[in-house]
């Protein structure tokens, strides 16, 4: 009996009142101190996060979270983690996070809406504090107004849900982005324009064919000189090899260029047209769009329009911790509700004619 009750004291968790005793201050000083909290005196906090340490002291999240009635996590919803466009924005986000003290939960749509419905629940019963968003198709008032947490969306704002106050948007001007690389293009001396598109439910895609159209419509060329059936496709290599092939074998004398609605197709596409038995650049000019790392490797030399992902990925979060402080008038001051990013061509081989 007396071995039981002594392993038992012995197992007992250490709490902040066991901290608070040991350090002669009061329970509320070691809570201030341990969550430093602006105001707290320096050598105070530094005494009690030693004492905190040496009795092996750990937070109780869940006691926390009952008090604070806040989790300290937050959801990142994407469409797809095999495409380095998305994971280096998961790359920034989670930095954000992290140096904010939160927790990141990841959520993977695989392009499906009602896959992205469901995750979204199940972020709400999870109780995260906030969740940042990339949708898998166009956002629309019926798939926002449903969730009350603060949300950052990576999209444009639609006007129906422009006042709702617990969302906002990071957005590409892709129109932009589809016609610079057409701009590009026909400054080199391309002319027979084609685009091989990613799924007809991206708005991204979308965008980018529309300022593809706009452009080539200003030089009145067709946006499509052989009236090929590939406009659609997956974000994918395959995707991009697959159309490349069939539409050369059945199209050549109608092609000089490709424009590809991401890298990872333009890279697809870059194989197909070697195999082919063209020249990349010289006979048969390849756009990206995105930036990726291995749009720059050597042996790869991609043209490309870049999204600055990143940026997209550390302005989400900082827009989503302004929205959970809410204490903060500072905050709300400063909070953009829609903040629209622009792209750039960065040139590189796969268009110079050489």
């Amino acid at each position: 009996m007396f071995l039981r009750e002594k392993e038992n004291k012995k197992r007992r968790q250490i709490t902040i009142k066991d901290v608070a005793e040991k350090a002669g201050v009061s329970y509320s000083t070691v809570s201030r101190a341990l969550n430093d909290y602006p105001g707290t005196n320096e050598q105070t906090k530094a005494m009690v996060k030693k004492i905190a340490q040496e009795m092996g002291y750990t937070a109780n999240e869940l006691a926390r979270s009952l008090v604070t009635k806040r989790s300290q996590t937050v959801g990142f919803i994407l469409p797809d983690l095999s495409n380095p466009f998305f994971t280096d924005i998961l790359s920034a986000i989670n930095k954000e996070v992290e140096n904010n003290g939160y927790d990141l939960l990841i959520c993977e749509t695989h392009w499906q809406a009602e896959k992205e419905k469901s995750e979204l629940e199940m972020l709400m019963k999870k109780q995260v504090d906030g969740v940042l968003l990339y949708p898998a198709e166009v956002i629309g008032e019926d798939r926002l107004l449903k969730n009350n947490k603060p949300t950052v969306i990576f999209d444009e704002s639609p006007n129906a849900i422009d006042e709702v106050t617990d969302y906002s948007f990071i957005a590409v001007n892709n129109i932009e982005s589809g016609y610079l690389a057409v701009s590009h293009a026909l400054e080199y001396g391309y002319r027979k324009i084609v685009y091989l598109g990613g799924p007809s439910i991206s708005n991204s895609n979308n965008k980018r064919l529309a300022g593809i159209g706009i452009r080539l419509a200003e030089e009145k060329l067709s946006l499509d000189p052989c009236d090929h059936p590939y406009l659609e496709g997956d974000y994918t290599l395959e995707s991009g090899y697959d159309r490349t092939r069939s539409l050369l074998s059945s199209f050549r004398e109608d092609i000089d260029c490709f424009i590809c609605a991401n890298d990872l197709i333009a890279l697809g596409c870059m194989s197909a047209v070697e195999d082919s038995g063209f020249k990349i650049g010289g006979e048969i000019g390849v756009i990206g769009f995105d930036d990726i790392d291995y749009a720059g490797l050597p042996q790869i030399q991609l043209t490309t329009v870049r999204i600055p992902r990143y940026e997209m990925g550390q302005l989400g979060v900082i827009n989503l911790m302004k929205m959970l402080d809410v204490n903060s008038s500072e905050s709300e001051i400063n909070l953009v509700k829609t903040t629209m990013l622009y792209p750039n061509i960065i040139i590189r081989n796969t268009t110079k004619r050489r």
